[in-house]
């Protein structure tokens, strides 16, 4: 599913319904990814809750 907003596009990468990643692309700068790291297919957000780690941004340094 890709959605555009008024300053980046945002792309969600599934599999059976379950969300593994999304791509952020930025209209000014690189693209980065978010990407769900126990494949539950839920993007959590645990801003400042303390107890859960924090998932940063990915960007690709390489690609061919």
């Amino acid at each position: 599913r890709v959605r555009d907003y008024e300053n980046r596009t945002v792309e969600e990468f599934s599999v059976n319904s379950n969300v593994y990643m999304v791509r952020i692309t930025p209209s000014a700068g690189a693209p980065y990814y978010l990407v769900d790291t126990d494949g539950s297919g839920d993007m959590e957000w645990n801003r400042g809750q303390p107890g859960f780690d924090m998932q940063v941004p990915q960007w690709a340094l390489l690609s061919w």
